[in-house]
């Protein structure tokens, strides 16, 4: 019987979460890639390029006071007032606590991010080969184009002259499981991918198979 050939794993030094929510943080955590909080870890809204664009411009009018819109609260797993940033798009569903008004908490949930801002910066900096990690949710299909891809690799190499910066793009895709998963090199920086990662629970629409997507991180190292 022919063996199956092992795929050679990728090294870097450092992985960051993108997005697009909760869920590439917590997978890249539970394969152990994942050691600090950054700033786009537990947060949905925007998209890949946006997200780029805002990190290029070093999160400039990040949280302002004056452009956060209330949409509503939630309960789980924490009582939290929910804001959106009406000019970046990212809504923030876990910082705000609930019966506090947003000029009580917004200094504090500032310092938060300025020092998450302050570690990812330090780290991209200090490590010779970083993956940025995007992860679609699963519910939504933001149809990225390669242009969008390379325009985003560009942005970042551009801003971290002295690393080697390389994008693993996620997207979910009933079409396709894991062992038989739509693979593209957009350049040799660049994958993407495209694959069944979907909990299938309407009741949560962003959950996802996190045993799927952990198949394909053994394949990376630190």
């Amino acid at each position: 019987m022919k063996k199956e050939k092992k795929q050679k794993k990728q090294i870097f030094d450092l992985y960051v979460s993108l997005g697009a929510a909760c869920s590439c943080t917590e997978t890249l955590r539970k394969a152990g890639l994942q050691f600090y909080s950054y700033p786009f870890d537990w947060l949905y809204g925007s998209d890949f390029l946006n997200r780029i664009k805002i990190l290029n411009a070093d999160f400039e009018n990040w949280i302002n006071k004056e452009d956060m819109l209330f949409m509503g609260e939630r309960q789980f797993p924490l009582p939290r007032n929910i804001y959106v940033n009406k000019n970046t798009g990212i809504v923030y569903n876990h910082d705000f606590p609930v019966n506090i008004p947003l000029e009580n908490s917004c200094p504090e949930v500032i310092s938060k991010y300025e020092r998450r801002i302050k570690r990812l910066f330090s780290l991209i900096k200090s490590s010779k080969r970083v993956l940025f990690v995007y992860l679609e949710m699963p519910n939504k299909n933001e149809n990225i184009s390669n242009e969008t891809l390379i325009e985003g690799l560009n942005i970042l190499q551009k801003k971290f002259s002295e690393t080697d910066i390389s994008i693993l793009y996620l997207s979910n895709n009933a079409d396709f499981n894991f062992n038989s998963r739509r693979t593209e090199a957009v350049n040799e920086k660049i994958i993407k991918m495209e694959f069944f990662y979907d909990a299938r629970n309407k009741e949560i629409p962003y959950q996802v198979n996190t045993k799927e997507l952990l198949k394909l991180f053994e394949n990376y190292k630190i």
